[in-house]
């Protein structure tokens, strides 16, 4: 049944499928392949004649399985590394980027240097995924293999790795090589079905590591490596960090055949449209994405390894290499001055694209290699240990809701885009949705507040509305210069977009009004009638239409700045209006008013103070300051012909 079988993302015409060699030097990894697929993968001339594998080789075979009912093509690639010691870093740059493993040990030589260091490797990488083959069968009798398969056995289990597939082979035992692909290819169809289902996968960016470089006359720049995550489609445009290049793509491979997508687990090379001499910023170890990524020179790391006397003789600062996928960069190492030695920071000499959550290997000078989960691309946050231990503990659980909420107990708010420095990419939408989901946190804008810290703010607001009242005018612009002055002053913020946020909220919790541009507080009819000053003003308001400040004052024998205040309060709870600064009237003068201004408007097409004063029936004096009144909240306006109304600028009372 040749039918396509699809995924949520793209249908698969041919299943891809890339395992990497590992083992001591001579131990038979190249010919196990060149007995699988029929090609050498040293491709170096030196390597073929030292017979040694120098650098990363690379080969594949084909063939026809039945996978989900439906008769697919099963691509089986391999990565073949070294297995000297001399050529380690080569052997880091194979492993890094994969996530199953042919593990090797030749029978007449059992468990030897280079197959310690190299098990130990794939467990501080956290390889779970893990084929043994116990090559050179017809060299050895069947007591020694079973001597050598119950070492191996015990090697990989103290490496915390699965023991469960060993496989004794000799290339020259057909039966012997045939159950080995029998295994291969049981085992990938084993592993595709997690990996379609995976984040990984389904992941919108793209990430492929670069592992080589080099022309091909009449093509250009060719680039290889194999895709962790996401899609790669002939037709995008793609991007190379570190090194800000921009390419499309000419051709797109995957094991030597032309295809229009690449998906994840996909060995590709890509023949890239590049400007001339562009192609020097392209070094192994650059990554290429579908979408332009950030890269750091800045680290804080966890040590997987625990630290030895060789560790805790090294400098507060020392001098290490750090292997990322296919990157090595060299750097520094700033020990925390604590107890707890497994935490560090590290300064890179070149930039790397790194996520929260990569596995790496750390060599320091002393030859000492360790493992690392890089806990965040950037030390912007000063941490204190106990908080740093935790959140240590929270991503190595990949508990990312949990190191959410204890980096925003750190911090209070940030920027969305800074958690892409502690929480994978893939991860960080739908980890935020359910914490907004929880109301732990709150989301403006791109900026993350914990939800205390939201609610804090906005009591910092009340507080400034109510004291600014009675100084001067507080409006939008004057909550925007407080915060960014007080609250957001170390961020880059759209400031704007916040006020109007808060202030939104602040209306519907019914704590403040905004009343011509100006914002003020809002109190009701019960809490201005615990106020006994406030009755005895009110009293005497409803005596006049309009009075002067001072007159009050003097009448209740009070100073005139108390009055003034408790004046601003009675305004913002709309039981009356201060005019011209120093007189004051009831919220109903004012509602009169404008009935008389409409009325003389559609009388006269036009406004006298003497005429308004009259209809009033006020002195000329307070008719003047409500003209004023009138004029200032632009409801009349004066020019060289006179006093005009304008249109659809009342005050509403309802």
């Amino acid at each position: 049944m040749k039918t396509p079988l699809k995924t949520n993302k793209i249908s698969i015409d041919k299943l891809y499928f890339t395992v990497v060699t590992a083992g001591h030097v001579d131990h038979g990894k190249t010919s196990l392949i060149e007995s699988l697929t029929n090609t050498n993968p040293d491709r170096l001339i030196e390597e073929q004649l030292r017979s040694m594998t120098i650098d990363l080789g690379y080969a594949h075979y084909s063939t026809k399985v039945t996978y989900k009912n439906f008769v697919k093509d099963l691509i089986i690639g391999f990565v073949d590394v070294p297995g000297h010691d001399r050529f380690l870093r080569n052997m880091l740059c194979g492993v890094s980027c994969q996530n199953t493993a042919l593990l090797v040990v030749a029978a007449n030589e059992s468990i030897k240097p280079q197959t310690i260091q190299h098990v130990k490797i794939l467990n501080l990488l956290g390889y779970k995924n893990i084929l043994t083959v116990i090559t050179k069968a017809d060299l050895v009798d069947s007591q020694t293999i079973a001597k050598v398969k119950l070492a191996t056995e015990n090697l990989l289990k103290e490496n915390n790795l699965n023991s469960n597939n060993i496989i004794v082979f000799s290339i020259y035992d057909l039966t012997t090589v045939n159950n080995l692909k029998t295994a291969l290819e049981t085992y990938a169809q084993e592993l595709l079905d997690n990996l379609f289902m995976s984040p990984e996968f389904n992941a919108p960016t793209a990430y492929m590591p670069i592992d080589r470089i080099f022309n091909k006359v009449g093509l250009g720049t060719i680039i290889t490596g194999s895709l962790i995550q996401g899609f790669i489609d002939y037709t995008q445009t793609i991007y190379i960090e570190p090194g800000n290049l921009i390419a499309k793509i000419k051709s797109l491979q995957s094991f030597n055949e032309n295809v229009s997508y690449g998906y994840t687990g996909a060995r590709l090379a890509l023949n890239l449209n590049l400007k001339q001499g562009k192609e020097k910023d392209i070094k192994r170890g650059s990554v290429l994405s579908n979408q332009k990524l950030e890269s750091t020179d800045s680290l804080i790391i966890y040590l997987t390894t625990p630290p030895n006397s060789k560790y805790e003789k090294l400098k507060a600062i020392s001098d290490l290499t750090l292997y990322h996928n296919c990157a090595e960069r060299q750097g520094k190492c700033f020990k925390y001055k604590t107890t707890d030695k497994l935490i560090t920071k590290i300064k890179l000499n070149e930039n790397i694209v790194a996520f929260p959550g990569d596995r790496c290997i750390v060599k320091f000078k002393n030859d000492d290699i360790y493992g690392g989960i890089i806990i965040s691309t950037s030390d912007f946050i000063d941490f204190k240990l106990i908080s740093m231990q935790k959140l240590v503990s929270l991503i190595m659980k990949n508990d990312y809701q949990g190191s959410v909420l204890l980096i925003l107990e750190q911090v209070l708010f940030m920027p969305k885009s800074n958690l892409a420095f502690f929480i994978p990419a893939n991860l960080l939408n739908d980890t935020l949705n359910n914490l907004n989901t929880d109301d732990q946190l709150k989301i403006i804008d791109d900026v993350i507040f914990l939800t205390s810290e939201y609610e804090n703010i906005l009591k910092k607001l009340i507080k400034f509305i109510e004291y600014n009242t009675n100084q001067s005018t507080v409006n939008k612009a004057s909550i925007a210069n407080y915060l960014d002055n007080n609250v957001f002053k170390d961020i880059i913020v759209n400031t704007q977009n916040l006020v109007n946020s808060f202030i939104n909220d602040l209306i519907a919790k019914n704590l403040i009004e905004i009343f011509y541009d100006n914002i003020r507080l809002k109190f009701s009819n019960k809490d201005l009638s615990l106020s006994d000053l406030a009755k005895q003003i009110l009293k005497i308001l409803h005596q006049f239409k309009c009075i002067e400040i001072k007159f009050i004052a003097k009448e209740l024998n009070i100073e005139s700045p108390l009055i003034k205040r408790i004046l601003k309060d009675m305004e913002t709870a709309g039981h009356l209006f201060i005019i011209d600064y120093d007189y004051v009237c009831l919220s109903s003068v004012i509602a009169s008013a404008q009935t008389v201004l409409l009325m003389l408007w559609d009388k006269n097409k036009n406004i006298t103070p003497k005429d308004f004063k009259e209809s009033l029936n006020v002195t000329r004096k307070y008719a003047l300051a409500l003209l004023r009144f009138f004029d200032d909240r632009q409801i009349t306006r004066l020019d060289d012909k006179g006093r005009k109304l304008v249109p659809n600028r009342f005050i509403n009372f309802t």
